[in-house]
Formats: structure tokens, sequence, C-alpha cells
């Protein structure tokens, strides 16, 4: 071969992979073109324990995949997704999670391999807020009575926007009545004696419990009130079926 046909048969093997190199990166553009740009978002402020939080996908660009023929997998940290599994906004139930963080992460499917397919985003949850019940005693003396409701007061004072409740229960000979007239003395010792505020109080006549006993709680603003907790009714025996004699 002269030197003419060795030049020429070089340029065409530079000029095959020349073509080879230029078809790779238009292939790996093309790739990425196809690519989204994926993220979650989640709520901004701290949401109440109980409320549904929302996290919602966020997708940007990816020509070649419409929202239609993606699948969208969302798992959580904690909490129930109540809604929205498979699409791109779900809501998860923050019941019983006061004091937490909640992670959703999605899972996009229906991409080109080389894509990122997760993101993440983190929402909280407030602090619950609940009532602490503070004492419970029996049926004490005048002295003790007053002793531990001097204390109720101090800690009701160290929340100026709590309600304090007393829930008192008679025992099974007490009379119906006699938790209320037991809730009105130690209210008038609270208002006469101790200053406290007539709507900073709430009396509960409880019902009946095996032993008489009395409960002081403090509810700050936005929990729950207590519940009365008395003794469960003991269940009815039913009537012996009497059965007739044969007669002899």
């Amino acid at each position: 071969m002269d030197l003419r046909g060795a030049l020429i048969l070089v340029n065409s093997k530079f000029k095959t992979s020349l073509f080879a190199l230029f078809s790779a990166v238009l292939f790996s553009v093309s790739t990425v073109a196809q690519c989204p740009e994926l993220s979650v978002s989640a709520p901004g402020d701290e949401v109440i324990a109980g409320e549904s939080m929302t996290f919602s996908a966020n997708i940007v660009s990816g020509e070649s995949k419409s929202s239609a023929a993606l699948s969208f997998n969302w798992t959580t940290s904690a909490g129930t997704i109540n809604s929205g599994q498979g699409t791109s906004v779900i809501t998860v139930d923050t019941a019983e999670l006061g004091g937490q963080s909640v992670t959703a992460t999605l899972e996009l499917g229906g991409l080109p391999a080389s894509c990122s397919r997760t993101a993440s985003a983190t929402g909280s949850v407030k602090p619950s807020v609940v009532a602490t019940k503070i004492d419970e005693f029996g049926a004490v003396n005048e002295e003790v009575e007053w002793a531990k409701l001097d204390n109720f007061v101090l800690l009701l004072q160290n929340e100026p926007n709590s309600v304090g409740y007393l829930i008192s229960y008679r025992g099974p000979k007490g009379q119906v009545g006699e938790a209320k007239t037991v809730n009105a003395r130690m209210v008038k010792y609270l208002i006469e004696k101790r200053a406290v505020k007539r709507e900073r109080l709430k009396s509960v006549d409880g019902g009946m419990r095996q032993t008489p006993s009395r409960e002081l709680w403090i509810v700050p603003l936005g929990a729950k009130p207590p519940k009365a907790t008395p003794m469960a009714p003991a269940p009815k025996t039913p009537p012996k079926p009497t059965g007739t004699k044969k007669k002899p």
C-alpha cells in the first residue's frame, strides 16, 4: 500500500472513532436529560399531634416521562400513611407522635437506571399537651386535705394558663351527692383561703369506687380534661331457671 492509501485508511478509522465517540456523548446527554430533578416537600411548621401531615413530590424536567408514566412508592419513619400512596401527595396520621419527627421517603419508578430515584423530607410534630394527676388520696382529716390543696395551688400557679380539676368519688356506703359536697368544700378552701379564681377550677362527681377518693389534676391549655373512672357496677346475675316438677 502506498503512502496515499495509508493516509486514507487512517483518516477513515479516525472518522469512525470520532463518530462513535460523538454518538456516545449524545446518548449520555440524552439519558441525563431524561432524569427529573426530584425532591419532597414537608410542612414548614410543626403540626399538632393527631393532625395530618402532608408530603408532596416535586418533579422538574424529565422530558421523556410524564408523571402518569411514573410510579410513586412512599415510606415513613413514623406514623401511618392515611391517603395518597401511589400518588405524588400523601397525608400521614400523627396520632401519639407528639414531640417526634416524621421523615417521608419517595421512591420514583419508571426512570432510566442511571437516574436518581429517591428523595426525602422531614416534618415535626408539636409535643403533646396532656393533663397531669397531681395527687390522689382517700377520706382524710381537714389538716391533711388542706396540705394537699396547698401543694396543688403552688403547682397550679406555675402554669398560669392551666385549669385545676377536682374529681371526687363516694364509697359504696356513701350517699349520692356526697362527692359534690366534698368538691364544694375543697373549692371553697381554694377560693377563700388561697385566692384561686373560680374560673380556674372545675369539679367532677366521679361516681362510686370501692373506697372514697379524691383526685387533683392540672390541665394545661389545649389538653384534654381527665375522665372520671368510677368502679364498674357488678354484673347482674341472671335468675336461675325454675324447673317444673313432674307429677308422679
